[in-house]
């Protein structure tokens, strides 16, 4: 699935909002991480 650059930016900003708080377990935001760079170059 391909997304403008505005919906990516808006994907990528609530992902992060989310996942990127204190709460978060360390893992879950690496995998994540990873899975967001997996993404981008597809």
């Amino acid at each position: 699935m391909q997304y403008t650059d505005n919906e990516a930016a808006l994907i990528g900003g609530l992902i992060s909002n989310y996942f990127f708080q204190p709460s978060v377990d360390a893992k879950l935001r690496e995998s994540l991480l990873m899975v967001g760079k997996e993404a981008e170059t597809d």
